[in-house]
């Protein structure tokens, strides 16, 4: 919490014009003092063996290019050159600079675990028509390709735990077990539940979050879900893995279904389960 780390992605100038700001890597002590630069153009072009000019204008586009472990001796974070972009590794300095992977089309995200180990990185591979989210070692080494999707929601966080033992990805709901490449499913929309004006749950986990162990989440959830409503809510939820105490979290017992076989025609008409406090609803069949 000492240090700031941030992207320039135009070379630029500050307000009152009394310093040259150059596209790259930048950081900043948290008392505004000792503003440095820890990567430029030249670093990558050297770092690529292409001219200056080949890294073009902008550092980078969009998505979330840049991480930094939780003692800022790693940064992870993306940069554009030959028409390619690119994922790098880089010491809190700015040293040892190490490309991570290959060349890709578009590196939409990147993450570092909070102890520097491990990264991770979404991006569409030369060619792909699918994005690949894989891990990697921080300081280089052989990518591991954990899913390949059409959508990865490339605009919400991405992040590792400490140790790197799991990837969140949002807003998919999907977090990896990095050693074995399991994924468990987080949260999906019920199709047809309120529909869309009145829906708690909705794609995935929007602007999921995680703790450092991976056990505890945060995210958005919405009450009202239209473009034509006046008043657009949004609530914040939590969710935790296997807690010890369930608070005030309802509580399923003596869960049935009624009657216990449903014929096609009958469609929405089943009642139950029976959820602790409350009567008997109607959910889907």
């Amino acid at each position: 919490g000492q240090t700031v780390f941030f992207l320039v992605r135009r070379d630029t100038a500050t307000s009152d014009n009394s310093l040259t700001m150059p596209r790259g890597i930048w950081a900043v002590d948290v008392s505004g003092a000792n503003l440095r630069q820890l990567v430029d153009a030249n670093d990558i072009a050297t770092a690529l063996g292409v001219p200056i000019e080949e890294t073009g204008c902008c550092f980078h586009s969009d998505g979330h290019p840049l991480d930094a472990s939780d003692d800022g001796a790693r940064v992870i974070f993306a940069a554009a050159a030959s028409g390619l972009e690119h994922i790098f590794s880089t010491d809190g300095s700015g040293g040892n600079l190490v490309q991570l992977g290959g060349d890709l089309q578009y590196a939409m995200r990147v993450a570092v675990s909070g102890d520097g180990s491990l990264a991770a990185y979404d991006g569409t591979p030369v060619g792909a028509s699918l994005n690949d989210v894989a891990v990697l070692p921080a300081a280089g080494g052989d990518a591991r390709v954990l899913i390949s999707m059409p959508y990865s929601g490339y605009l919400e966080p991405f992040q590792l735990t400490r140790t790197g033992s799991r990837l969140l990805v949002s807003s998919n709901g999907l977090l990896f077990d990095t050693a074995s490449g399991e994924a468990e499913l987080l949260g999906v929309s019920i199709y047809g539940a309120g529909g869309n004006h009145e829906a708690v749950l909705t794609d995935g986990l929007p602007r999921g979050t995680m703790d450092a162990e991976g056990e505890q989440f945060l995210s958005v959830m919405r009450t009202v879900r239209c473009a034509d409503c006046a008043n657009q809510q949004e609530q914040l939820a939590t969710m935790a893995i296997d807690p010890v105490d369930l608070g005030a979290a309802p509580v399923i017992s003596n869960g049935s279904i009624e009657p216990a076989a449903i014929l096609p025609e009958y469609g929405f008409g089943a009642l139950g389960p029976s959820i602790a406090g409350t009567a008997p609803r109607e959910v889907p069949s």
